[in-house]
């Protein structure tokens, strides 16, 4: 009975530690602020006194205040599977990159696969497909998009060349070849 226990807490502890799940973890704890401020927002927009709904309604000051509560939860909410993606990207470059792959590469790409698989580039495209509808796609597209691209930054990185002078700044030219990929040669 105890060695299945151990195998179980054994296999329990091999998961957790597992650098996607932990991606998805660090991920979910840093979009805590986003859900809180956006949470604050929709309690503030829909207390339930009717005094309160009143002055929002029907006050100059009040509408100015309901226009930013609402413009807060677009900004939060509205937005939740961009925050995902972004968010779970980020945490899964900080675990897997190596200090030459520049972070933000990764980010960005993930970012953009977003929108592709969202379909914002057809006519249906609304705001609704950014919103919690596609966390599960952008769950995806942030783990997804940031491994390929740590993928392929690893293996053009043995055929890249310096893309300035040697006096230009190491950062500088890391981010244009993370940008640019010049490889010397494309016999890959």
């Amino acid at each position: 009975m105890a060695a299945k226990t151990a195998f179980g807490r054994n296999w329990i502890e091999r998961v957790e530690q597992a650098p996607t799940v932990r991606a998805v973890r660090n991920g979910l704890v840093h979009m805590i602020p986003v859900l809180i401020i956006g949470a604050f927002a929709l309690i503030l927009q829909q207390f339930p006194i009717a005094a309160y709904k009143a002055f929002l309604a029907e006050n100059e000051v009040g509408q100015i205040i309901r226009l930013f509560l609402e413009i807060v939860n677009k900004a939060t909410f509205g937005v939740l599977s961009l925050h995902m993606t972004f968010s779970v990207s980020r945490a899964y470059m900080t675990l897997r990159a190596d200090p030459d792959t520049v972070k933000g590469g990764g980010i960005l790409t993930s970012l953009v696969s977003f929108f592709v698989l969202a379909g914002a580039y057809s006519p249906e495209f609304s705001l609704d497909s950014m919103g919690p509808k596609s966390m599960f796609l952008a769950l995806l597209t942030g783990l997804g998009a940031s491994a390929v691209y740590l993928w392929l930054s690893r293996r053009f990185r043995k055929y890249s060349r310096t893309l300035f002078s040697a006096g230009a700044d190491r950062e500088f030219n890391r981010m244009l070849a993370a940008l640019f990929p010049s490889p010397s040669r494309w016999d890959l």
